[in-house]
């Protein structure tokens, strides 16, 4: 059942592959939604994690699924590599954005001793939406990444040995969860 001709035929009952080049991406930061051009993006590491049943008798027993895991604790789970336009413009909304979900000191003590802002007003709404397309601009599917918000803006690399490049940053973003539709 694997030959050649068979996995030609699933494909093209498929419409095809997906071109790894072909996707939009809509991020709701704090200052409205924004179709912001990504360069690239990085996600989809999922698990289940599971508790060992430990009844006795022959074999490992059973592992009972509990919950699902997106990534290792609190690291970035979603990357998305966005290029930086003259302006900056991209990269001042990402900065503006993380500036919203602490406070920088200017605000009342009352937040707490890590000085976080509430998770509702500032990290819950976040929502990044990643469309593949197909070679004409149609969406394919549509991962939805809820209560997404920016923890980390990696390090930017300039040279003046290289001319043939533009200028990018990464960004990784923690959401709660995602769909795919």
């Amino acid at each position: 059942m694997n030959s050649i001709s068979y996995i030609k035929q699933v494909i093209n009952q498929a419409g095809g592959v997906q071109r790894i080049n072909r996707f939009n991406v809509t991020v709701d930061t704090p200052d409205g939604i924004n179709t912001i051009p990504a360069y690239k993006i990085n996600f989809g590491g999922r698990q289940i994690d599971t508790i060992s049943d430990f009844m006795s008798g022959p074999g490992n027993g059973r592992n009972i699924p509990i919950n699902q895991n997106y990534g290792p604790g609190k690291e970035a789970n979603l990357l998305i590599t966005f290029p930086v336009e003259q302006d900056w413009n991209t990269y001042k909304k990402i900065e503006n954005w993380m500036n919203t979900l602490v406070n920088d000191g200017s605000l009342p003590q009352y937040y707490g001793p890590s000085f976080a802002r509430p998770y509702n007003s500032y990290a819950r709404p976040g929502l990044v939406v990643v469309e593949c397309l197909d070679m004409n601009g149609a969406t394919k599917a549509t991962f939805t990444f809820s209560e997404a918000y920016p923890v980390k803006v990696y390090p930017m690399e300039m040279s003046a040995e290289i001319s043939d490049k533009f200028l990018t940053f990464d960004v990784g973003f923690l959401f709660r969860n995602y769909g795919v539709s």
